[in-house]
């Protein structure tokens, strides 16, 4: 079996039980979902490497590293932000990301009333189209490349009856359809993995698969730092008091002769990074539309944290994975690029109860000092001031 045919086969496979689970918990389950994860939910460039032209620079979609177009990554009103977090570096990448945060003040009340299960598409679209565009482009592109429609695909018939269970599933759509245009991306090279972070702005990066040239190791084995402690993976899905996330994303043994989710080498890892920073921004997008309190800051705080540590543990015991990330200047730009969106939205939505469950103690993880070093190290290499 060719290696083309093989990633293809387990994307499906790993739909497929994503789909099952997502059906089987509804929406009350914490974890967004991801491909190669589990359940889903609304709950809740290469200077320095010389050794293959293929990897020395980005593919983005404008010029230069950041959006230089920002006002038309949005069609809504707001304002060009960027991250104010100490987390980030005014001087680097990524405290000079900018881009126009959604402001959720956009009527949707017409499509709400008109709302009819026959035109969910439509409804989706056009309430994207308003208050958060990123999606719509995310949505729509990726039904046209993608063998599966992820909005069928997550969005069961069952979740169709009302405007408001397609608005409670948003998120998710968001996310998942987010993955099927990464990976469907049109153009993109073999072996390649793409990320789209603004509506104008993406990386295309070599290697950091689980397998092939410049493989990385599987992301499960962060389990066994020493920080998995401070939020103990749960061993089941519905466990309570534990990491739910690390039950979806971190499971199996890359060892063991069968593939799971956890088996996933970095590129898989930092593609969830990517669409949690979506799932955030859809949540504060159509935040008047939530009810109750969600998991929206809870996803995105705790894949910044597996990164930092995948990126430590690269770093201390697996020299050829950091070399990979470190060393290649896509890697590198898109992983600064990432943090300081991620900062962002986070900063933004500081406090704000209604987006998070588990926010305090998963904000003192995602800040723990040591593992945002790892993040200062990359600027070093990047050669930021």
């Amino acid at each position: 079996m060719s290696s083309t045919t093989s990633t293809d086969s387990r994307f499906r496979l790993t739909i497929a039980l994503t789909t099952m689970a997502l059906i089987g918990c509804g929406s009350t389950y914490e974890p967004a979902a991801g491909v190669g994860a589990g359940v889903g939910t609304q709950d809740g460039g290469g200077l320095l490497d010389g050794r293959a032209a293929s990897d020395t620079s980005p593919v983005v979609d404008t010029v230069g590293q950041q959006d230089v177009n920002v006002a038309k990554d949005t069609a809504v009103a707001g304002d060009v932000a960027s991250p104010t977090s100490a987390l980030v570096d005014p001087a680097c990448i990524d405290g000079q990301y900018q881009e126009v945060l959604p402001t959720g003040k956009q009527d949707i009340s017409d499509l709400v009333s008109g709302y009819t299960p026959a035109g969910y598409m439509s409804f989706i679209n056009t309430a994207l189209e308003r208050r958060y565009p990123l999606g719509k482009m995310l949505v729509t592109d990726a039904i046209d490349r993608a063998p599966q429609h992820c909005v069928d695909t997550f969005l069961p018939a069952s979740f169709r009856s009302s405007a408001s269970q397609v608005l409670s599933r948003m998120g998710v759509i968001v996310h998942e359809c987010g993955h099927f245009y990464d990976i469907y991306k049109k153009g993109k090279a073999f072996g390649a993995s793409h990320y789209q972070i603004t509506e104008g702005l993406g990386f295309t990066c070599t290697g950091a698969a689980n397998q092939g040239a410049k493989s990385t190791f599987a992301r499960s084995l962060i389990n066994t730092d020493k920080w998995a402690s401070a939020n103990k993976p749960c061993a089941k899905l519905g466990d309570q008091g534990c990491d739910s996330y690390a039950a979806i994303y971190l499971n199996g043994d890359p060892n063991d002769g069968k593939f799971e989710s956890g088996d996933q080498g970095f590129n898989m890892l930092f593609e969830e990074v990517v669409q949690y920073v979506n799932s955030l921004a859809e949540a504060v997008a159509f935040k008047d539309q939530i009810f109750g309190a969600t998991s929206a800051r809870d996803g995105i705080l705790t894949f910044v944290w597996y990164m930092t540590r995948y990126l430590q543990m690269a770093r201390l015991q697996y020299p050829d994975s950091y070399e990979i990330l470190s060393q290649n200047k896509c890697w590198r730009e898109a992983i600064l690029t990432v943090w300081g969106r991620a900062w962002l939205y986070l900063e933004a939505t500081k406090g704000d109860k209604k987006l998070t469950i588990k926010g305090d103690k998963l904000l003192v993880n995602a800040t723990e000092p040591d593992l945002v070093n790892e993040i200062a190290l990359l600027r070093k290499i990047q050669g930021c001031p």
